[in-house]
């Protein structure tokens, strides 16, 4: 794509590329243990990708230079499983774990044009892990009522981070086209991946990851 100067649309001021492309392939299996108890398990393999560049126009020596660039790829493998039990018609169990897998590859940087030289913002190739697991119970309290709990553990390998969230909600239908909802959860998600290895440069040159060791967000909802 080209940007043009609006008085002369021959004089190109940038030129950028873009790309992307993603494919996703998957899995599902299911286990009948009984009619009460069975296991439900998927895996699936996706990998996306993604380019962006750029060159901007020097005005005072009228010369095209590198301005902004990058390339993200990252590669992800999911397996997750869970068991589920109906002892009868008021109460249904559920356990399970998730575990993913992200291969990844990042690289972005930019032309500063006070300092004369590229920027590197990241530039970071690895894995990082994400383990989940779960419990949660479903219970019927007499026919118009229907509590919900459980609890969700998670633990992301770039940080070690381990998160304990509890969970709890409670229906009530009191109509047959009316109900009432309340509950409280906590709930946790990982920033995308790029953001834990971007670059500071420091006053004196050096560079640090201030985000390496990020903790997780953290939300309370009611």
């Amino acid at each position: 794509e080209e940007y043009a100067n609006e008085d002369n649309p021959s004089r190109i001021l940038q030129n950028s590329t873009y790309g992307a492309d993603m494919g996703v392939v998957g899995l599902k299996h299911l286990y009948l243990f009984s009619d009460q108890l069975y296991l439900k398990s998927t895996f699936s393999l996706s990998e996306n990708s993604s380019s962006y560049w750029e060159e901007e126009l020097n005005d005072s020596i009228n010369k095209m230079f590198p301005g902004y660039n990058d390339e993200n790829r990252k590669s992800t493998q999911k397996f997750s499983t869970t068991l589920n039990y109906k002892p009868n018609a008021k109460n249904r169990i559920q356990a399970g774990f998730i575990y993913t897998s992200n291969n990844y590859q990042f690289f972005a940087e930019y032309f500063d044009w006070e300092l004369g030289k590229k920027i590197r913002l990241y530039d970071e190739k690895g894995n990082a892990g994400h383990y989940q697991s779960f419990i949660s119970w479903k219970h019927r309290i007499g026919e118009n009522a229907t509590l919900v709990s459980g609890v969700h553990f998670q633990k992301l390998g770039l940080n070690d981070e381990f998160v304990f969230e509890p969970r709890l909600a409670l229906k009530w239908q009191f109509h047959p086209l009316q109900s009432i909802h309340v509950g409280f959860g906590m709930h946790s998600k990982h920033e995308p991946i790029p953001v834990y290895f971007a670059i500071e440069t420091m006053d004196d040159g050096t560079t640090r990851t201030p985000n390496k060791d990020l903790a997780l967000p953290k939300a309370r909802h009611f």
